[in-house]
């Protein structure tokens, strides 16, 4: 099937349907601007990321969509069990009366149902059709596709690690914290007992950690997440013999596998951390995965994407309506967007040091060091206490930055 037309003109291009692009899409329709989404792929399509820890709440409320997604089936997890430190699992719960929740979400279905929901919104949503480059001008902003170009007052890269603003110079990838993540999908597998059944299940082990979630289709996601040097012993063995190698090292996760087979090959997913110079201009703004990618041992990736939307729009909004507060706008979404970032990088430096059982293994080794989570880069932590909510909360008081 051919993609939709592509109109010459718009107020605001966004590429990229995820839930940081379906977000910041429906919120600037609301706004009343003519918003383009182009989705380089049709919906539904496989993502991984499965976990939403109840952070995500609020803002599924503030979208309006809560409903939706409790309707949709969705396994609800209470908690997260740990075999960190030790191989004795630990299980810690949301709340002592275990009723608050999250999701383990199938995203084939989650992401689609953000996508209609900014459809709904009057967002001219365009599928198969991705954005293959961005000029950005003084006056305007140009986005070049396969099928013509549109010219727009701003542009929002919303696409993810393809980053196609966000490659042109901005991204920084993590020198010393290189990760690979090796995904697979299990059937028949089992769950822990009881009340813990859904939880998210994360297990250390001397070549990294494996991390683990049971979906309501009835599949577990079992990822491993890895340094990348192991790379060459991918590409040496194979990526299935190592995958069904490495997951046999980790007694707990095993044996809820003991009766399951694969529903399809694994995958392997570079799941490098990184940043960005800058986030945002007067002519465009990076959003979830495309500004910054963060440890997906937090299970806070979409939460931060679609937190960092909500913040957007709001900046968005400001520097389009309100001239004289442009630098604000702009000045204020850096510094969010650089403290999400310095914060669950910090947070994760302390998670990893109180795993010390394998100090000389190269995973461990590096992200041991004392100066892992201490940095002193360009981009300061301005508040030492972690925010697991993993950017700001919406602004629910004012649809601008005032000047």
């Amino acid at each position: 099937m051919p993609p939709a037309s592509l109109p010459s003109t718009t107020d605001i291009l966004v590429a990229g349907g995820g839930p940081a692009g379906a977000t910041i899409a429906r919120l600037l329709a609301g706004f009343g601007f003519q918003v383009v989404l182009l989705e380089k792929r049709r919906f539904p399509r496989h993502q991984i990321g499965e976990s939403l820890t109840p952070q995500i709440l609020p803002i599924l409320d503030f979208l309006g969509v809560r409903a939706q997604v409790e309707a949709a089936g969705f396994l609800r997890m209470i908690g997260h069990t740990v075999c960190w430190g030790s191989a004795q699992p630990r299980t810690s719960y949301y709340s002592p009366d275990h009723k608050r929740h999250g999701f383990q979400v199938w995203r084939e279905d989650f992401d689609s149902l953000l996508l209609r929901h900014a459809r709904i919104g009057g967002v001219w949503v365009i599928e198969d059709l991705g954005a293959e480059s961005v000029t950005l001008r003084d006056d305007a902003v140009v986005m070049h596709t396969g099928h013509g170009s549109c010219t727009a007052s701003f542009f929002i890269d919303a696409s993810g690690h393809s980053g196609i603003l966000a490659r042109q110079g901005f991204r920084q990838r993590d020198a010393t914290f290189q990760t690979l993540a090796v995904t697979g999908y299990w059937r028949d597998a089992t769950n822990p007992p009881g009340i813990d059944a859904a939880n998210t299940i994360l297990e250390t082990y001397p070549h990294g950690l494996v991390w683990s979630v049971p979906l309501h289709n009835g599949l577990r996601n079992v990822t491993l997440l890895i340094d990348w040097h192991l790379g060459n012993q991918i590409r040496e063995t194979g990526l299935a013999s190592f995958y069904h190698s490495e997951s046999r090292q980790v007694s707990y996760i095993t044996q809820f596998l003991a009766n399951a087979r694969l529903a399809q090959p694994p995958r392997v997913f570079d799941a490098t951390w990184y940043t960005a110079s800058t986030f945002a201009g007067e002519r465009f703004l990076l959003v979830g995965d495309a500004g910054l990618f963060v440890d997906p041992l937090s299970s806070e990736g979409v939460h931060k994407a679609m937190a960092s939307a909500i913040t957007g729009a709001i900046v968005v909004n400001t520097i389009l309506q309100r001239p004289l507060a442009v630098a604000t706008a702009i000045q204020f979404y850096e510094e969010t967007q650089r403290q999400t970032y310095e914060t669950h990088y910090a947070e994760s430096g302390r998670y990893y040091r109180e795993e010390q059982r394998w100090p000389e293994a190269p995973f461990w080794e590096k992200r041991t060091r004392e100066q892992f989570g201490v940095r002193s880069s360009e981009f300061p932590i301005r508040n030492p206490q972690f925010l697991p909510c993993g950017g700001p909360q919406p602004l629910r008081q004012s649809t601008s930055l005032r000047a």
